[in-house]
């Protein structure tokens, strides 16, 4: 069984080496530079690793590497599995060397910084989504077909009669390699004693990442072929260019108003790497790197095979017949960015410090990864529709890669602060806002289907699902009057001590509602799109 997501024995060690260096030309221009190194390695293992669990129960070829060991997840039913999880033996090695340098300059008014930086990860990350294999029964080969209901999942498991079987393993340990640079000015002016302006621009630039030895590859969505890195002129990085456009403004100030009011605000870009998106994780894990089967019953009321006959070794698959699942990444993929923007006016009043703040983000490529091997609602069989069965006919998943997923997120911040007296502290703080994305904008999968149209990316605008309209927390702390005069150990222990309490309220997030069996046969689930009275009505 299993009690978790991922259970089983975790083994983790980190190392860290910092060096900085400091010069000082003059008093007002200093150099500073540093550089540090990180390594990260992680091993988690499913809780049967090691044993040959699989073999012992008659399934031949679930037990045969190191990648193999345990058991395979079964599925009797549709809410019950067993066995050890996919996605786990994980090994990961992360080393990361970074290097920055910046020279600093005060001049006038002016308080001037400039720099760059430099960052090498070497990532090896070795993780196979079904190794061991996934098993499903049904009732259908121990139903009655006159009877509605009859038959069971768990009586078609002792028969040994599978609905389905999945076995999908990456074949080698990939050693990813991102390098990734930048540059930034930035000046800090006091414009008059009352106001400050910050004024900063940066760059930066994000090379598609690389495998040690080429051992990734891209799929042409167009021509319907592989593109393994380093061969037939396809580059490093999977034959995906780089983007150098990515500058990133920023600017702010702070106004003093009165000597009790101040306003304040800023805008600025930033880009984001590669390395900082789970999507990688699949990018480029395509034949003949990974090994791929799936067993299908075509009939819901005939087997074609049993489970004594096991599941095929692993072996690589064809590139020029891929089969299973691919991952492509879209040719004109570009690094995601956020435009955040905010405006605050805070005033004291009274002992107590009140604060006003309204806050933007606009999130634009967004990493998404919707699968396009999927159909239209039509009367007709599903299985002649796939829109890429001609060119890939024994591949039923083509989740692309894309920077497509834009986010809108505005709030409104309210707090009230009362500064410690007579012992008494408060700290209250009201947030309204309105988070909006196409992207299913949480990992929850909450909006499942998605997207529900492959072809109308429009309609999947809506709430996110980190969407929480009202959050109101509060904090009140008394100082104990108490022991105030006691010194030595019993000062120690009977003073200083205080009572804290947390008063919260928000709404839920967004809920959404989907079909399983689908009623538009597009071979998954739809969402209804049902407006006006719900309420069905009952004959009298």
């Amino acid at each position: 069984g299993s009690a978790g997501t991922y259970p089983g024995p975790g083994y983790v060690r980190a190392q860290n080496l910092h060096l900085n260096w400091v010069h000082t030309f003059s008093p007002s221009l200093v150099l500073e530079t540093k550089a540090q190194y990180m390594r990260f390695w992680n091993q988690s293992v499913p809780l049967n690793y090691g044993k040959n669990v699989g073999e012992q129960l008659g399934i031949p070829n679930t037990n045969y590497g190191v990648a193999n060991t345990g058991m395979p997840r079964i599925c009797p039913g549709q809410s019950s599995c067993y066995g050890d999880q996919g996605f786990v033996p994980l090994y990961t090695v992360n080393n990361l060397g970074e290097y920055n340098v910046s020279l600093n300059y005060l001049h006038s008014h002016h308080s001037i910084r400039t720099g760059g930086n430099l960052q090498r990860r070497d990532l090896t990350e070795f993780q196979s989504p079904w190794a061991r294999g996934l098993i499903y029964f049904n009732r259908n080969f121990t139903k009655n077909p006159a009877a509605a209901g009859s038959g069971n999942g768990l009586a078609s498991m002792l028969l040994g009669y599978p609905s389905s079987i999945h076995a999908a393993q990456f074949l080698v340990w990939p050693g990813y390699r991102f390098t990734e640079f930048g540059a930034y000015i930035q000046d800090q002016w006091r414009v008059k004693p009352k106001l400050t302006l910050n004024l900063g621009l940066r760059y930066d630039v994000f090379p598609m990442f690389t495998e040690a030895h080429n051992r990734i590859s891209n799929v042409n969505l167009a021509t319907g072929k592989i593109m393994i890195a380093g061969q037939d002129g396809v580059s490093a990085g999977m034959g995906i260019p780089t983007d150098w456009r990515n500058f990133s403004p920023r600017v702010g100030f702070a106004a003093t108003l009165t000597p009790r009011t101040v306003l304040r605000g800023g805008f600025g870009t930033a880009y984001q790497s590669w390395g900082m998106d789970s999507a990688y994780l699949f990018m480029g894990r395509n034949a003949p790197f990974v090994s791929s089967w799936n067993l299908v019953t075509p009939s819901p009321f005939i087997p074609i095979q049993t489970i004594d006959q096991g599941i095929p070794k692993a072996v690589p698959v064809d590139p020029l017949n891929p089969t299973g699942t691919l991952y492509p990444v879209a040719l004109d993929i570009k690094p995601a960015y956020v435009m955040q923007y905010n405006l605050t006016l805070q005033r004291e009043v009274g002992g107590i410090v009140l604060t006003a703040s309204y806050v933007g983000a606009l999130v634009r490529k967004q990493l998404m990864q919707p699968d396009l091997e999927q159909v239209l609602p039509s009367p007709v069989d599903v299985t002649l529709r796939y829109p890429y069965l001609s060119m890939f006919p024994n591949v039923n998943s083509i989740p692309l890669t894309q920077s497509g997923g834009n986010g809108n997120y505005q709030g409104l911040h309210l707090t009230a602060e009362y500064r410690a007296k007579h012992g008494i502290s408060l700290l209250s703080n009201y947030a309204w806002s309105h988070d909006i994305d196409n992207y299913c904008g949480d990992e929850s999968g909450s909006c499942s289907p998605w997207p529900q149209l492959v072809n109308n990316r429009h309609i999947e605008k809506g709430d996110s699902g980190y969407d929480i309209r009202h959050n109101w927390a509060t904090m009140v702390g008394y100082q104990l009057p108490f022991g105030k005069r006691l010194s030595g150990f019993t000062g120690a222990l009977g003073k200083g001590w205080q009572v804290n309490g947390i008063f919260t309220v928000r709404s839920g997030p967004p809920m959404t509602i989907s079909d399983g069996n689908g009623v538009a046969n597009t071979g998954a689930g739809d969402r209804p799109n049902l407006v006006g009275d719900w309420h069905v009505a009952h004959p009298t």
